[in-house]
């Protein structure tokens, strides 16, 4: 991947090319790569974080070496959830609600806009999430990326369970739609 990136710049029709959607889907089918991938976030100079992707067969008796390091925004400083890949995406989720997209293949991070809970009832300030689980992949019928989040809330005052809120982001749009009634 590295070596088509650098055709990247011979000219606008190559660039053109090796990001046209038919490309990038034919190269994921000729790699199609099963192995297991480890990704690490760790601190760098300056307190900024950084994110870099191992495979298992560097994992088995080498150290780790972190020069090829992918920066992410600076409050991303912890990862709780990484899924993925999918055609070459990798879904990361910290504790303080930021999510973002990685390609580690040419280095772009993209980060996600915040979930909002515009559509669930004020009825109560004590009403609190109470759990969260993120799903990723990607849709055939529109061949786009999405992320499903579905968040429990309960309220402590009114000892109730909210409906589950259904949440789907779209890589196109770079925007959230929710779901109350399913």
């Amino acid at each position: 991947v590295k070596s088509l990136l650098r055709f990247k710049a011979v000219c606008k029709y190559w660039c053109s090319l090796i990001q046209s959607p038919t490309f990038v889907a034919k190269h994921l089918r000729h790699h199609k790569n099963q192995e297991n991938l480890l990704v690490h976030c760790y601190h760098v100079h300056g307190g900024a974080s950084a994110l870099s992707l191992f495979p298992d067969a560097y994992l088995a008796g080498t150290s780790l070496e972190y020069q090829d390091h992918i920066p992410t925004p600076t409050s991303f400083s912890t990862v709780s959830t990484v899924l993925g890949p999918v055609d070459g995406l990798v879904f990361i989720y910290n504790d303080h609600s930021l999510m973002l997209l990685w390609n580690p293949a040419t280095r772009e991070v993209k980060l996600l806009p915040p979930l909002v809970v515009s559509s669930l009832p004020l009825s109560s300030p004590s009403r609190t999430l109470y759990s969260h689980v993120f799903g990723f992949g990607k849709d055939p019928s529109t061949n786009d990326f999405k992320v499903v989040c579905v968040r429990d809330y309960w309220d402590d005052d009114l000892q109730v369970w909210y409906v589950p809120l259904v949440s789907v982001y779209t890589l196109s749009s770079h925007s959230w739609r929710q779901f109350r009634d399913y």
